[in-house]
């Protein structure tokens, strides 16, 4: 049975993650899933490019080590595309 209470964290819960794919939706680069490795390696998590794409793409939301790592990627594209913009004014 679902309480109150459960209803109300799956509701946040599934706000957060529906900021996080618009983020990457956004901010992330095209060629994602290797430098994503790399983010997850220094971590000492290994995990596939299948893996990271599931996660990228909605079809698995529960592996939130992979999805740090994609808005790590995110954050570090946003703030490229905002310095190309700065140095281009």
């Amino acid at each position: 049975m679902q309480t109150h209470i459960t209803a109300s964290l799956k509701n946040k819960q599934h706000k957060i993650h529906e900021k996080a794919y618009l983020f990457l939706y956004e901010h992330l680069p095209k060629d994602y899933a290797a430098p994503t490795q790399e983010i997850l390696l220094k971590s000492k998590i290994k995990v596939s490019k299948g893996v990271i794409r599931n996660v990228r793409n909605g079809k698995t939301i529960s592996n939130i080590y992979v999805l740090n790592a994609l808005l790590i990627l995110a954050k570090k594209n946003k703030k490229a595309k905002e310095s190309l913009e700065a140095q281009l004014q």
